[in-house]
């Protein structure tokens, strides 16, 4: 028998090979191709919140107290750069620090996240540039007035809110955020592609209030006197419309620390002796009493359920001037 020669022995080995590769794709792409596709799809792919933008507060006038304005995060692959004195031109440009240019230049780095945030179109020629990554971010603006925070609270980092009417009607306000599919490169840097899809969110509803910005604003400055004057620790205002019951501004202030949270409504008080003439009044408009009748005060002490009242100045009975008067509590 003859043996057969090397070079048929080579041809077979790559007949051999050729049919376990084509059997090896055929596997792979007809047998297990939808695992694989779904594995690089998992891979290149990724899914995260759109968050929606937040209506805005407004006060009685229609003046902006807080909205939402979307700016842009600056991020920059430095291997990426073909042009780095441009890029470091338009950086200086754009109020960036030296140390920070020097970092995104620097083609040892893979990645740089530049601070702040910025208006898109103050940064559009730097976005543009090759190695120079935008990234959209909404931000939330506020009144720079420390009473008008008070009122309208705020959100933390994440969005969230955590005080005041971004609390109180957080419902209404957040609106409808939805989920975008987009593209990324090995890094897990976003890029375009034909695939990404986005919908867009449902932004938040707008806020009107009953405050009064300017009306706000003398309450400020005329609590800050009346504290500073008396070497008071603190006092609270609040103004509202007597027929409707609107506030139209509510001030607080608190000497020897700041603080955000606003006292007129989270602190307890007790109204004392200024609530009594508000009752006189009512009782007198309303003919159910008169200043000279006289009422049982029962020797200055009386007890109501668990509790006994007691007052300072006491007497069996007083009329109802002497009632306001001594500001009999019974």
């Amino acid at each position: 028998m003859t043996r057969p020669s090397r070079i048929t022995i080579v041809h077979a080995t790559l007949v051999v090979f050729a049919v376990l590769l084509i059997a090896q794709a055929a596997r792979v792409q007809l047998v297990e191709g939808d695992r694989w596709a779904e594995r690089a799809r998992r891979q290149q792919f990724r899914t995260g919140p759109t968050v929606a933008p937040r209506g805005k507060i407004l006060d009685a006038s229609g003046n902006v107290l807080a909205e939402s304005r979307e700016l842009v995060r600056l991020n920059v692959a430095p291997t990426e750069v073909q042009s780095p004195t441009a890029v470091a031109d338009l950086m200086r440009k754009a109020g960036f620090e030296a140390t920070v240019i020097r970092d995104a230049t620097n083609r040892s780095r893979k990645w740089v996240i530049l601070p702040g945030l910025h208006v898109a179109s103050e940064v559009a020629a730097l976005s543009a540039m090759r190695g120079v990554h935008p990234q959209t971010v909404v931000n939330r603006e506020y009144a720079s007035a420390a009473g008008i925070r008070r009122v309208v609270g705020s959100i933390d980092a994440s969005g969230k809110a955590i005080a005041g009417i971004e609390l109180a009607l957080d419902s209404i306000l957040s609106g409808d955020s939805t989920r975008t599919s987009f593209a990324r490169d090995v890094r897990g840097r976003r890029i375009d592609s034909p695939e990404s899809w986005v919908t867009a969110p449902n932004a938040g509803n707008n806020i009107t209030l009953t405050i009064n910005r300017d009306l706000q604003e003398i309450c400020e400055r005329a609590l800050a006197q009346a504290t500073d004057s008396l070497d008071a620790s603190g006092g609270d205002i609040v103004v509202l419309n007597p027929v409707t019951g609107e506030i139209l501004a509510m001030a607080s202030r608190r000497t020897g620390k700041v603080s955000m949270s606003n006292t007129a409504v989270t602190e307890p008080f007790e109204p004392g002796s200024t609530l009594k003439p508000f009752i006189a009044a009512a009782l007198l408009e309303m003919d159910r009493a008169r200043t000279g009748e006289v009422v049982n005060t029962f020797g200055g002490q009386m007890k109501i359920g668990t509790r006994t009242i007691t007052d300072l100045h006491r007497a069996k009975e007083l009329s109802l001037a002497d009632v306001i008067r001594y500001s009999s509590n019974i």
